[in-house]
């Protein structure tokens, strides 16, 4: 099918945080998490997300793991730059 753009704002109380950590837990990444913010602050994590519900959406090769602001910059442009309803505003991430 085809899919819909949607804006969403990211804000949450306690319990919605917990019900993500559980969904988050149910999608086999290459990583563990121990740290959901910065497991997720390089973009890889959410790239094998999407691509886990969305396979043809992201391609995986075009993302490796980041230290550097720099490279976390470039993976969440990449993310954002795939797929034009893939827009995540990842300024306030780093």
């Amino acid at each position: 099918g085809k899919l819909k753009c949607t804006e969403l704002k990211m804000s949450a109380d306690d319990d919605e945080i917990q019900d993500l950590y559980v969904w988050v837990d149910q999608v086999p990444l290459s990583r563990p998490k121990r740290n959901i913010a910065r497991d997720f602050s390089d973009a890889v994590l959410t790239a094998e997300t999407v691509h886990y519900f969305y396979p043809k959406l992201v391609e995986m090769h075009n993302y490796s793991a980041a230290n550097s602001n720099s490279q976390k910059m470039y993976n969440w442009q990449t993310l954002n730059s795939e797929h034009p309803c893939v827009r995540i505003d990842f300024t306030n991430l780093l």
